[in-house]
């Protein structure tokens, strides 16, 4: 009888273990995961920062993380460009008033006015901050390309057709290899 119920427990522990595993793996990637190995896979030094953004959607879920991921994009090719490697930029940004992140976290600037910030952590943060705090999110959300990049720039600067149009490409795709990888955003 003792073994009997011994073997039943045993089962039982067995089961709930299954059980557990199961529902874990039915969950999905984790979004850290997801956007760690699409910034991996396009060669991005910000791959191993990846729980930043990721933090910051979860505390503020209308942020648009591929939006955000399309700006990065199209300004730094996702921190691989040798502007971002000198200064840590990864949103091309300039200026701002004091008490605003994206200007007292710099360290400095470039003879364009550039911000140059200490590490990527710090440039991502401001660039998270610049687009919430701004209000260029509203725009990223609602797909709104031309007018995100006539705010963002000034409307009629030269190339502004072609930004618009990369921002519409980077954001479709980071959408789908979201999607292909189990999440949607």
């Amino acid at each position: 009888m003792r073994w009997f119920i011994l073997i039943m427990l045993g089962m039982l522990a067995l089961l709930l273990i299954m059980g557990v595993l199961t529902e874990v793996a039915m969950a999905g990637p984790s979004t850290e995961v997801v956007l760690h190995d699409i910034l991996a896979a396009h060669g991005s030094p910000l791959a191993d920062l990846s729980y930043t953004p990721v933090a910051y959607w979860r505390l503020h879920r209308d942020f648009d993380l591929a939006g955000w991921l399309a700006v990065v994009a199209a300004e730094t090719s996702l921190a691989r460009d040798s502007f971002a490697a000198r200064t840590r930029n990864i949103g091309c940004i300039k200026g701002g008033q004091v008490g605003r992140p994206w200007r007292d976290w710099r360290v400095g600037v470039t003879a364009g006015g550039y911000s140059i910030f200490p590490d990527f952590y710090t440039g991502q943060r401001a660039s998270i901050r610049l687009i919430m705090d701004a209000g260029y999110n509203d725009l990223l959300r609602s797909h709104q390309w031309q007018a995100f990049a006539n705010r963002y720039y000034g409307a009629g600067v030269p190339g502004i057709g072609q930004y618009v149009r990369n921002l519409e490409r980077f954001h479709a795709a980071f959408a789908r290899d979201a999607r292909v990888r189990g999440l949607a955003w």
